[in-house]
């Protein structure tokens, strides 16, 4: 969404304060864009990441007079600087893991894929699952068509995933196949000094006539030793199924009691 102004051959200072004020409507929600949106070498991402960004700063924080939001008061969140996390930090994941997918987890720590952490070694012929910024350039072709485009994606914390995308965890199920293995998709929020955002992504794709289980798993991975700490988890997910196909969805959060944590699913289907 872009604002269009009329050109004029003496510059108006009302209309330049005018869409400088409508281009960045909510101060607040213009940092946390700056901090998930650092400069990015050009890639397929960028096209998505710019209009996303566009579209968040025409937007605002929601407030409870809104009806979606009404029973979900976000004024605490506005108390707090956050920062995004880009190095991957080392964790123990031993506790972590769920015994039915040992060998089928991606694992995610602050947002960074931790691919000495996943396993992906048992999988049946006809399941890709992987980070995206892993993928051939052919395989981020087919995914980029079905990446950012289910309802909802102009919903304001859904943008700012968006504007920061740089990777995704995606499961991708061919025609007919059954996976009888669970996947897990594990995301650690590491908590340091100061407050963190991350910004996990998922995209799932089940073929016609293909199944599969995939499990989301957020955690705070200090829960245990009683350190708690303020950061700010913002996922997306979508699922898209062909005809026939099956997906169990299921999304465990055992985030930390500090912790802000907004979830977004949306659920594309055939028949």
């Amino acid at each position: 969404m872009t604002i269009q102004v009329s050109p004029s051959p003496v510059p108006n200072s009302n209309a330049v304060s005018l869409t400088s004020t409508l281009l960045n409507k909510d101060s607040y929600l213009t940092g946390l864009l700056d901090e998930v949106t650092t400069p990015q070498a050009a890639d397929y991402f960028q096209e998505i990441r710019q209009g996303a960004a566009n579209w968040v700063r025409h937007s605002s924080i929601p407030t409870t007079r809104e009806e979606e939001w009404r029973f979900t008061d976000l004024s605490a969140l506005r108390q707090v600087q956050f920062h995004a996390e880009t190095q991957l930090q080392s964790v123990d994941i031993s506790a972590l893991t769920l015994p039915e997918a040992v060998n089928s987890r991606l694992v995610f720590v602050n947002g960074v894929y931790a691919p000495d952490l996943s396993a992906v070694a048992d999988l049946p012929s006809g399941v890709v699952v992987g980070n995206l910024a892993g993928f051939s350039q052919s395989q981020q072709e087919v995914v980029k068509q079905f990446l950012a485009q289910a309802e909802g994606s102009q919903e304001v914390f859904t943008a700012l995933n968006t504007a920061g995308i740089s990777d995704s965890a995606v499961v991708w199920v061919a025609q007919n196949v059954i996976v009888e293995t669970p996947i897990h998709l594990l995301f650690v929020a590491v908590v340091g000094e100061q407050a963190t955002i991350s910004q996990p992504r998922c995209l799932v794709m089940a073929e016609t006539g293909g199944s599969v289980t995939v499990v989301e798993d957020f955690i705070n991975h200090r829960g245990a030793e009683g350190a708690e700490g303020v950061y700010l988890t913002n996922a997306v997910t979508e699922v898209w199924l062909g005809e026939n196909a099956q997906v169990s969805h299921t999304r465990i959060e055992r985030e930390g009691a500090e912790a802000f944590h907004v979830g977004k699913t949306a659920v594309t289907q055939a028949r």
